[in-house]
């Protein structure tokens, strides 16, 4: 590099999501950056399987840090809210398939191939996602809601909450949305 680092030990994050894959940032890496469609039962998921890598390795798993995608849209028009995220969560289902992120959650194979089925061949899935499925991948309604669920995230081990931009939403709302109603010191 030509020029010099903001400090000199700088973390390793492993973007993984696959039970090999943490297990082994559990052994090495200094955090994890978990998938988009983070359910608060797949971060519980990931959690110990870093756990298993960290204890291979003699690590304490506390050490690791978690940064986690989150689908985050603020609104007191809460089906607004909903309508928006849909389109998001239809196809990140359809794109991670059968795996721990829709599983753990609690989505069964017939859900599960819907989504698939419907990415595959490009076809619209929004009409399969249902509330729970909202509530369950997504951080959306009222700033109070949105900050109950952000909170809810903190305390199963997330470190850094990052904001995935939801399509349609211009980028400046989201950020303005989260300043107003997130970072007021209240989380």
């Amino acid at each position: 590099m030509n020029f010099e680092p903001y400090r000199s030990n700088v973390p390793v994050y492993f973007g993984v999501k696959g039970p090999k894959a943490l297990r082994m940032a559990g052994r090495i890496a200094d955090g994890v950056l978990t998938s988009i469609m983070t359910s608060l039962d797949y971060l519980d998921y990931v959690k110990e399987r870093i756990k298993e890598g960290a204890e291979e390795a003699g690590r304490a798993h506390d050490e690791i840090k978690i940064a986690s995608y989150l689908l985050i849209y603020i609104s007191h028009d809460v089906e607004q809210a909903k309508r928006l995220v849909k389109p998001m969560i239809a196809k990140y289902l359809g794109m991670h398939g059968d795996h721990a992120i829709t599983r753990n959650p609690g989505l069964g194979e017939t859900d599960i191939n819907l989504f698939k089925r419907a990415f595959i061949k490009g076809e619209d899935a929004n009409k399969y996602v249902k509330d729970w499925m909202i509530d369950t991948f997504a951080i959306v309604g009222t700033p109070q809601d949105c900050r109950q669920k952000l909170q809810a995230y903190r305390e199963a081990g997330v470190d850094y909450p990052i904001a995935f931009q939801i399509p349609g939403v211009p980028i400046e709302e989201t950020i303005q949305q989260i300043k107003e109603h997130v970072l007021n010191g209240e989380i």
